[in-house]
């Protein structure tokens, strides 16, 4: 009796953490629809790979902004003939246009400016560099600017997106045009730079802007394999 006790105790936790899972997982796929149908990332994609469950973050918190906007995400924008930049999400709002880079990262996050690289570091001791965000979204700009030649610089924003996870240590920005913060504080710096601001897009104009932008998302998974082997031909050099 004593060895069965713990065994069906075992039992009832073990289907009760299943049940949880399972609402936990079918809470997230509702709210998920409008994501996947921007994305055409499926529901297993997002939840099983942490950019995309990042970036589905990033979305929730934006949906919540006032005014008229539109967003889209995963676009690949001509660098040229051969080459594309992938954007990870463009707000389209009537305020101005925010350029997403998403990092859904964890540990402590060192970083300045104009350093070329930063520095991931985890409890365990383990560290990795990566490639300044702020340089990256800056080309990332560059070439849309180039497919919207109508758009104005000043109405441009560059927000850098780190999950909450992590530990950002400051970093100094003498660009007000950029922003480096955590996925919690994204609702409340936008709405910031929207109270600040004035509307420069009207609603015909947003909806100009995403039919031109909307044909770099979705792209062929060709597309796509061609981007990572440019990324990793550049990480060799």
């Amino acid at each position: 009796m004593n060895i069965e006790i713990p065994i069906v105790v075992a039992g009832i936790m073990l289907l009760f953490t299943s049940i949880l899972i399972i609402m936990l997982s079918f809470y997230i796929y509702l709210k998920s629809i409008n994501y996947r149908q921007i994305s055409g990332i499926g529901f297993y994609q997002m939840i099983h790979n942490a950019g995309n469950f990042g970036e589905y973050l990033v979305y929730k918190e934006i949906e919540n902004l006032n005014g008229n906007f539109k967003v889209l995400t995963n676009l690949y924008i001509p660098v040229d003939h051969n080459r594309n930049t992938e954007i990870d999400m463009i707000l389209i709002h009537e305020n101005g246009i925010f350029v997403i880079e998403s990092k859904n990262y964890s540990g402590c996050i060192y970083g300045k400016e104009f350093k070329k690289e930063w520095l991931q570091v985890l409890d365990n001791g383990f560290r990795k560099k990566f490639y300044n965000p702020i340089f990256q979204n800056k080309n990332h700009i560059k070439h849309l600017t180039n497919t919207l030649k109508f758009i104005e610089d000043e109405d441009i924003y560059s927000l850098i997106i780190f999950s909450e996870r992590c530990n950002l240590k400051p970093i100094e920005i003498s660009n007000c045009f950029t922003k480096v913060i955590k996925r919690n504080q994204l609702l409340q710096t936008i709405s910031v730079i929207l109270n600040s601001t004035d509307v420069v897009f009207s609603k015909e104009d947003i909806e100009t802007i995403y039919n031109i932008l909307i044909k770099f998302t979705k792209v062929s998974d060709e597309v796509k394999k061609k981007h990572v082997e440019m990324i990793k031909s550049y990480n060799k050099k």
